[in-house]
């Protein structure tokens, strides 16, 4: 299945191009990091990689209650690594 984008919505056009697809009954998330999502030092910006997560986390739990609205109560992130330019997440 090719991946398609997830939302058209006003924050979904500010952080970027989220997709989805699903395979072997998974589903599966990807963003591409563009020129608007690097910081100073030409690394993805840590709020942008969290931003990325709770909309896959958001997306992961809406689907597991049986598409029933829910919120992020709280979240921790440790960055191990960075991301470039056109890299996949």
């Amino acid at each position: 299945m090719t991946w398609k984008l997830i939302s058209k919505s006003s924050y979904s056009q500010l952080l970027g191009e989220l997709e989805t697809k699903s395979e072997n009954n998974q589903d599966k998330y990807r963003m591409i990091v563009a020129e608007k999502h690097l910081n100073a030092g030409n690394f993805a910006h840590g709020g942008f990689l969290m931003s990325f997560l709770d909309n896959v986390m958001g997306n992961a739990a809406y689907k597991s209650f049986g598409n029933k609205p829910c919120v992020t109560i709280s979240m921790n992130t440790h960055f191990a690594f960075s991301a470039k330019k056109g890299e996949e997440l």
